[in-house]
């Protein structure tokens, strides 16, 4: 960070391959993605050279994400869902949407 308070932001591509030298070194044996939509993950498969193993998203009934599941499935990387039972702090309020009651 900066003095100024503001942060330095790298574009994706040096990040990727930041994170691609890390599993050329050993450091780690897999790579990730969390919350890509569609556009970030076909990009991103433009200039990588190690594909992400796994994107991880919010996917559940009513939130199926099927269009980014489907770039994802279609280029080899592993769907891991998050909160797919909808999100926890709204099980006991009557007000939300509630899956275990639907």
């Amino acid at each position: 960070m900066e003095e100024t308070g503001e942060f330095n932001h790298k574009p994706l591509e040096e990040i990727w391959a930041e994170f691609e030298l890390c599993v050329t070194k050993g450091y780690v044996k897999h790579l990730g993605i969390s919350n890509f939509n569609g556009q970030l993950i076909m990009d991103l498969l433009t200039y990588c050279k190690i594909k992400p193993a796994v994107l991880q998203i919010e996917v559940h009934p009513y939130l199926p994400n099927n269009a980014i599941v489907e770039i994802a499935q279609k280029n080899g990387i592993v769907v891991v869902g998050y909160s797919p039972l909808v999100r926890g702090d709204n099980l006991n309020r009557e007000d939300e949407v509630n899956i275990l009651k639907d």
